[in-house]
């Protein structure tokens, strides 16, 4: 059976895998294969599935930046700092799906911003805002998560909010660039 398709047998693959010339030289979709085996599962890919999906996750950063931004002016600064955590998330998984990563389950900002090091080394300057998110993806959503008798809507503040702003707009500025070309 095929990993991302279920419904693909093993011998339907080995079509598709024999089929992929064709396909190119007649323009019609192009895929990535990844064999694990002659009767193992495989991964089909869709390159310009792969191309829309990485585009979609650089969108959205920018949208949860406006949120946070938003939410820091109404005075929700516990919703600002996540939602700038979300944004700098979000923003490096893109590139790490134009990459070709095609499952990406951590949350953790300083754990992608290693995987991203790996494709450009400048990405390393990041260690710091992205640790510093990081602090913010849990905390600032339950009441039990720091002070009990202080919610996260008291305890976290305007400066905490921009800090966080601050930090998503670096990531998202790092990552835009390696979409140009």
């Amino acid at each position: 059976m095929c990993a991302v398709a279920p419904q693909i047998t093993d011998d339907q693959s080995l079509k598709l895998v024999d089929r992929l010339p064709k396909l190119h030289e007649t323009g019609g979709p192009k895929l990535a294969l990844r064999l694990q085996g002659p009767a193992e599962a495989c991964n089909v890919i869709a390159m310009a599935g792969r191309k829309t999906l990485a585009a979609t996750w650089l969108e959205q950063p920018e949208a949860d930046l406006a949120a946070a931004r938003d939410s820091a002016a109404a005075g929700h600064h516990e919703w600002s700092c996540f939602q700038s955590q979300q944004a700098g998330e979000k923003a490096l998984k893109a590139l790490l799906y134009a990459r070709g990563n095609t499952s990406i389950v951590t949350h953790s900002l300083r754990r992608l911003v290693r995987e991203c090091q790996a494709i450009d080394p400048g990405f390393a300057t990041l260690d710091e805002e992205a640790r510093m998110l990081d602090q913010y993806y849990i905390l600032t959503r339950y009441p039990n998560g720091l002070d009990e008798e202080i919610p996260p809507a008291r305890y976290y503040d305007h400066t905490d909010a921009q800090r966080c702003l601050q930090s998503a707009r670096s990531i998202l500025e790092r990552v835009k660039p390696s979409f140009a070309s």
